[in-house]
């Protein structure tokens, strides 16, 4: 969503835009086919081990990355079609399906990773009463609500707090007024940004300390134990190293974009680039279980 509200970028810049739109494209290809071969395998796995807390959750984050990995070669085939491709750049359908869509699944993928880092951290502070805390009823009861808070903030940000405009022949969702406009960046920094990077930062740094304590590693011996351990802090360390660069993009471009004097061409570049790191989190996290993960190796290969 273009969040400054300005609506008079130089018309010169268009085909280079659309040039830029259609390489990121081509290049998301092989993350693509990466993301989707690398959750299929996960799903796998965890459905083929025995049903646990952690197992679940790590299938239900393999399957929203899965479905987020969909919607960029989707929108690649229909573009390659002469007649999607006007009704897509002409139709309200792109913006919606894009912003919207789009921002529910990564903020559901988000959310989805700090109820991991919860379960994991109750685990080995609490590893004789977590059975009875953390039960699988009350795991899917979890991801359940956080799914629909999920869906209720994201309507309201693009749906409420924005209006549709036509520009240059497209459709672009513009803030509603400058208060609209700082909640759709606030709403993202807190709900999506602040409170998960803090839960994963702060759980991560404990689960580490007790890991390499003398009571936490007596305490936890199993292998399996270890290894899914090790797995979500690796996966927790790439989250954070992918994620930073988009949210530090869209804070310096809304607040200190003017003084930055950058046209519309620059812009599109420097947050395009963000965006195609972002796409790197759902592809790379069946190579960190791999590399980090003896059990998951075992998995994989039987």
């Amino acid at each position: 969503m273009n969040i400054s509200g300005n609506t008079t970028e130089n018309i010169s810049y268009e085909n280079l835009i659309n040039k830029i739109y259609e390489v990121f494209n081509y290049l998301l290809i092989p993350i693509a086919t990466s993301s989707i071969i690398g959750n299929v395998l996960i799903i796998i796995v965890v459905a083929w081990d025995k049903v646990t807390t952690t197992n679940i959750l790590f299938g239900i984050l393999a399957c929203v990355d899965l479905l987020s990995t969909f919607l960029g070669p989707v929108l690649l085939i229909a573009e390659l079609n002469a007649a999607a491709f006007k009704y897509l750049r002409s139709s309200l359908f792109l913006p919606i399906f894009v912003e919207f869509l789009g921002q529910t699944i990564a903020g559901l993928s988000i959310w989805t990773l700090v109820i991991i880092t919860i379960e994991r951290l109750l685990s080995i502070t609490i590893p004789f009463n977590v059975k009875q805390v953390v039960t699988v009823p009350r795991v899917i009861l979890a991801e359940f609500a956080t799914a629909i808070a999920v869906v209720v903030v994201q309507y309201i940000r693009h749906f409420l707090a924005v209006e549709s405009r036509m520009f240059q022949g497209r459709w672009f969702m513009y803030p509603r007024s400058r208060e609209w406009a700082e909640f759709f960046v606030i709403s993202d920094w807190i709900l999506f940004t602040g409170i998960p990077f803090i839960v994963i930062i702060t759980a991560s740094s404990v689960i580490w300390i007790k890991l390499r304590t003398p009571f936490g590693q007596g305490q936890n011996q199993s292998t399996r134990f270890r290894s899914v351990t090790t797995n979500l802090l690796l996966a927790n360390v790439k989250f954070l190293l992918i994620n930073i660069p988009i949210r530090l993009v869209n804070v310096i471009l809304y607040y200190f974009g003017e003084s930055i004097s950058l046209n519309l061409y620059q812009e599109v570049i420097i947050r395009e680039t963000a965006i195609y790191l972002l796409q790197l989190n759902s592809a790379l996290n069946f190579y960190v279980y791999i590399l980090s993960g003896q059990k998951f190796r075992e998995n994989v290969k039987q």
